[in-house]
């Protein structure tokens, strides 16, 4: 009975100590959420620091409550070092080029709107979404759609032998999801310099869709070429950047 006593004893302990630790599990759970958030959430408040105009534009650096020094982009507003700042609706881009500016962020906040000493700002009457910045390219709009795609006769570009065509991978992506496969096209658009990329579109045979792709790589329109990269599927870089199917990191192969 004694014996039979105890393990009842050591069973009520053992169960005691399962729910404290399971609940100190929990609570640590809910302080690193709470933390991950008032981070995130003080990287879209500061102090102002400097400002540049650019266009449309104007790039801001401030001083974050926890000590970090940003970057951010909003439509052109009247911003004096000392203000407080709150952006509004902001977006991460990394590694991002200004060609007007001369300078690349490292990291860089693109928001819709600022709040600027407790009050919103009201210098855009027309609500217009913050996109991406007039440097170059960089237009407003998203440079893949609004830049015409070159006419140029595709009929003869068949796919390579150990490759895929457009078609195919535009007809069925998930099956390519994460692959790197060899593609024949012909250039029909190239843009450099966006997002710290190059941006070249291809045509072949097998379709009249193009695909986009990415690469450090130079290529010039009307271009024959066969190339080599990575397939990722519903990719999503914000400012109206969305592709169903993208190749990245593309190489040149062949001659």
């Amino acid at each position: 009975m004694k014996k039979f006593i105890v393990l009842i004893c050591g069973l009520l302990l053992l169960t005691s100590y399962s729910c404290k630790s399971g609940n100190n599990v929990k609570n640590m759970k809910k302080e690193n959420t709470a933390v991950a958030k008032e981070s995130a959430s003080n990287d879209f408040t500061g102090i102002v620091l400097s400002t540049m105009d650019a266009s449309r534009y104007t790039y801001v650096e401030y001083k974050t409550p926890d000590g970090k020094t940003l970057w951010a982009a909003v439509l052109q507003t009247k911003l004096n070092k000392g203000d407080k700042i709150r952006l509004i609706n902001a977006r991460p881009m990394q590694n991002f080029k200004s060609e007007t500016l001369g300078k690349t962020f490292d990291l860089i906040y693109f928001a819709e709107g600022v709040e600027v000493n407790g009050e919103k700002n009201t210098s855009n009457p027309h609500k217009m979404a913050m996109k991406m910045p007039e440097d170059g390219f960089h237009s407003g709009k998203n440079p893949h759609i609004s830049q015409d795609i070159a006419d140029i006769d595709t009929s003869k570009i068949e796919k390579l032998k150990d490759g895929v065509s457009i078609k195919e991978l535009i007809e069925k992506p998930e099956n390519f999801k994460g692959k790197t496969v060899k593609l024949r096209g012909v250039v029909v658009k190239f843009l450099p310099a966006i997002m710290g990329k190059n941006w070249i579109h291809l045509k072949d045979a097998s379709t009249n869709k193009d695909i986009t792709a990415t690469t450090k790589e130079k290529f010039k329109v009307g271009d024959i070429v066969e190339i080599e990269g990575k397939v990722e599927t519903k990719k999503d870089f914000g400012f109206g950047y969305y592709y169903d199917i993208l190749i990245e990191d593309v190489k040149k192969i062949g001659n």
